[in-house]
């Protein structure tokens, strides 16, 4: 992101925003924050275009929303109109000061102490309140850094966090690899900025600075609700195939079948004997292995897929592609009865593994 630097006059920033960029909104919040750039300091502007950007798709004007504290309105004063009064039949009155009226030296010298001690009492207000306003912009500046640097590689996270978390047959989950990959991701990009390692590096937790298990805390909390904001555009309909990567097509795959009622998950790496998807329909068990190719697909996929089928004791075995399959891995599936499909057919799929009469079928496609 570069459109919210100091370079940038607020005029560019204004016609950058009514253009729809979430980022030049954010510049602008963050300057009406800060009293920056030509814009005077105002929270509850700095707030309004924190919010612009925030439903715009900037993931970082959300937790910076949350920075502010509510501003609250002053009331205004009430003025009473003051009864003019009549000087002409005003009577003046002088009274006489006498000694017994006038101040000792005792009562000056506790008015001149009363003095000092408010005087010292607002001395050292200001003086917290000055700490207070730097604690609270460098807190706001490492918060920013932070989700910045998220925002940056948010694309990398949302895949790393697929392909660490695990599902088990019981449906459990486990976070054990995701949490390893936060740890990576902190340690080798957050930690690379001086404030965010001098935060890190710290022994005492510092008070209102984010510590490590906050950290993570947002990077969860970030990636879920990328997840959550992208659903409708990574929609199996809505996505290009032919621009994503074997373990994307993996992903994509599996989307299909769980948005025609399928349970169905991605396995691990490795570990499975070439099973790239375990799924279920009704109670017919279905393992496929998923092929992202520009070349037909042979006889080597087919036969991993029935070793596949054999280990993990399913039903039916399928293979996935974009590609087309050449003549003898045709023949292989027709014998074995392994169905060989484009992925355009995984909608259906479901109706296709049975027959008419509702009775199951191992049968290939060829």
């Amino acid at each position: 992101m570069t459109v919210y630097k100091l370079h940038y006059s607020k005029e560019t920033l204004f016609k950058l925003a009514e253009k729809g960029n979430h980022d030049a909104m954010y510049s602008i919040g963050y300057r009406y924050l800060e009293g920056i750039g030509g814009l005077p300091k105002n929270s509850i502007k700095a707030q309004e275009w924190f919010k612009k950007s925030a439903d715009a798709g900037n993931h970082a004007a959300l937790v910076m929303m949350k920075t502010i504290p509510n501003v609250a309105i002053e009331k205004q004063p009430v003025i009473t109109p003051i009864k003019p009064v009549n000087v002409e039949t005003t009577e003046l009155t002088y009274q006489t000061v006498t000694p017994e009226n006038s101040y000792t030296s005792g009562d000056l010298t506790l008015v001149l102490s009363l003095v000092l001690l408010l005087g010292f009492i607002v001395f050292r207000y200001k003086l917290l309140k000055n700490r207070e306003e730097k604690l609270n912009h460098e807190i706001r500046v490492i918060n920013q850094q932070i989700n910045t640097l998220i925002n940056q590689h948010i694309k990398v996270l949302s895949l790393k966090y697929k392909q660490t978390v695990v599902y088990d047959d019981y449906g459990n989950i486990f976070y054990d690899k995701w949490l390893l990959e936060v740890t990576y991701f902190i340690k080798h990009v957050l930690a690379k900025q001086p404030d965010i390692k001098r935060l890190l590096e710290a022994e005492d937790l510092i008070k209102g600075y984010p510590n490590r298990s906050d950290i993570e805390q947002r990077i969860m909390d970030i990636v879920q609700l990328y997840e959550q904001q992208t659903a409708a555009v990574l929609h199996p309909k809505n996505r290009d195939v032919e621009l994503l990567s074997p373990i994307e097509f993996e992903h994509y795959c599996s989307d299909i079948l769980k948005t025609n009622g399928w349970q169905a998950r991605v396995t691990l790496a490795s570990g499975d004997q070439g099973v790239d998807i375990i799924a279920k329909y009704d109670n017919v068990n279905v393992v496929f292995q998923c092929k992202k190719y520009t070349s037909p697909i042979g006889n080597k996929a087919v036969q991993e897929i029935i070793a596949g089928k054999k280990f993990v004791q399913a039903d039916i075995a399928a293979v996935v592609s974009n590609s087309r399959y050449t003549s003898s891995a045709k023949q292989l599936a027709n014998v074995t009865g392994v169905h060989l499909l484009h992925y355009s057919e995984l909608r259906q799929f479901n109706q296709k593994i049975y027959q008419p009469k509702g009775y199951l079928t191992s049968k290939g496609s060829v």
